[in-house]
């Protein structure tokens, strides 16, 4: 026997005039293509912000160094021009611009720790939002498409059973012979006007749960595959 949603058919008769308007009406399913964001670890993070700020402060060490090298040899050539060679006043000039060097280092060492947390915790919150923000939307668009096929298959199915009764009927009333009318699709149930599958009237009560804005996202899906069983899909941005 054909089940219905919700429903199944007891007559043999009824189900089989059922399962014969039930093939020829197109059914299009509606997918959805859900916005997707990168996955995105602590570490993968932390590593990608520590690359470029790396090279900053290396860059910016060396620099720093060469800065207190360059001192030392400037205090060596005037202490030569002098004439005071290696004295305790040398060594002490050259020992302070080190001193100076090595604090500077230091601290921009310590920059580049805290540099490094500050970046990778902001980086990695925003990600957590962008996720959240895309599963919600997916939840709710799925949702959305779910809906649209349940209520569209519905009305297909009401729609065939409605045939089959009338088929059933004619069949029955045709001054005792047993010969039963063959089912099909007359002009009214389905209309192809080049631009996508309408159906009937009777069909557009079951659409009033679906809203605007799904409605208008499903307006021109593009149509592919079997029209049995060929299926619509579309892209919903955040």
């Amino acid at each position: 026997m054909a089940e219905m949603i919700g429903a199944t058919i007891p007559n043999k008769s009824l189900d089989s005039y059922y399962q014969q308007y039930i093939k020829t009406l197109p059914y299009e399913k509606v997918t959805y293509n859900p916005v997707a964001v990168k996955e995105q670890s602590i570490d993968e993070i932390t590593n990608q912000v520590n690359s470029y700020l790396k090279s900053y402060y290396d860059s910016a060490i060396r620099n720093r160094q060469n800065e207190a090298m360059a001192n030392r040899a400037a205090i060596d050539a005037d202490a030569t021009s002098r004439g005071m060679g290696a004295s305790t006043f040398v060594t002490d000039a050259k020992s302070r611009q080190m001193n100076a060097a090595a604090r500077d280092i230091a601290n921009l060492r310590g920059q580049q720790v805290s540099t490094l947390a500050q970046q990778v915790q902001a980086q990695y919150q925003n990600y957590l939002a962008n996720k959240l923000s895309a599963d919600t939307t997916n939840a709710q668009n799925q949702a959305e498409i779910d809906k649209w096929n349940a209520q569209t298959r519905y009305a297909l199915e009401e729609l065939a059973y409605a045939r089959a009764k009338e088929a059933l009927a004619m069949a029955g009333s045709g001054g005792g012979s047993s010969r039963r009318s063959s089912p099909s699709v007359v002009k009214g149930d389905i209309e192809d006007d080049n631009s996508g599958v309408k159906w009937a009237d009777q069909m557009s009560s079951y659409y009033s749960g679906v809203s605007d804005e799904t409605r208008k996202k499903l307006a021109n899906p593009a149509s592919t595959g079997n029209p049995n069983t060929s299926s619509r899909s579309f892209v919903i941005h955040l």
